[in-house]
């Protein structure tokens, strides 16, 4: 590979790591956005408000506690269960996250096996002309 293919070649992969850089950084903006929308219903109290104004209301009408207990753990397994769909569907925004981080490394490989290409050319060179004189 001649010298003007390797700088021809790197100039390539430089506009194609800035390319892949700004699609990352998107990806990651998108990630960050769904986590604040499922922290809406993941961090949310709501359950516990529910669950502990049902379990009062029980007390005070005298419902029996092993009741209480089988229909308010359903509400608590239900939000568990909501819980970790949330986090399921933040995963389909961190697996593109995770492509294009492999694609952003392969091309950091690529670029620094240019440069050693690069570098290797230009020791070759010197060899040369060190010998010549």
């Amino acid at each position: 590979m001649t010298k003007e293919q390797l700088k021809a070649k790197k100039e390539v992969l430089i506009k194609k790591w800035d390319e892949s850089f700004e699609k990352l950084e998107d990806a990651k903006s998108v990630l960050s956005t769904a986590k604040e929308i499922t922290n809406a219903i993941k961090y949310a109290d709501t359950s516990h408000i529910i669950i502990s104004k049902l379990s009062t209301l029980a007390d005070e009408n005298n419902i029996d506690e092993s009741e209480q207990d089988y229909h308010l753990n359903k509400i608590r397994e239900q939000m568990q269960e909501l819980q970790k769909a949330c986090y399921d569907a933040e995963d389909m925004f961190g697996d593109i996250v995770s492509t294009l981080e492999c694609e952003h490394d392969d091309i950091d490989s690529e670029y620094d096996e240019l440069k050693y290409l690069e570098n290797e050319y230009e020791s070759d060179l010197y060899e040369l002309t060190y010998e010549v004189k």
